[in-house]
């Protein structure tokens, strides 16, 4: 695992007082209610883009990347009971990664 060198993603990841947002359902809704606009069409090729950076971080399996692409609900079971046990899991390999290193 790489260390994280940005202080901005250390302490995104590392907080849980972050802003937090279900990418796939708010472009969706945005899109639900502008059918008058290109940002259906828009919104579906994103949506898709967004799905395969999702394949291409669950490949890369680097715990911070996963902790941001939960936090941006692209990952399936980000809202499960579970997620917070996830994402404290993944904190710390970072921790336990970081002193290792140091």
């Amino acid at each position: 695992m790489k260390e994280i060198k940005s202080k901005n993603v250390q302490n995104y990841v590392m907080n849980d007082m972050v802003f937090k947002v279900d990418l796939p359902r708010l472009l969706k809704e945005i899109a639900e209610c502008s059918k008058s606009t290109p940002y259906p069409v828009t919104f579906t090729i994103l949506t898709r883009v967004l799905g395969i950076l999702a394949e291409r971080a669950i490949e890369i399996d680097d715990p911070a990347l996963n902790i941001i692409m939960m936090h941006l609900g692209l990952y399936d079971g980000v809202h499960d009971k579970n997620a917070s046990k996830v994402i404290s899991r993944l904190r710390k390999l970072i921790t336990d990664n970081k002193k290792e290193e140091g």
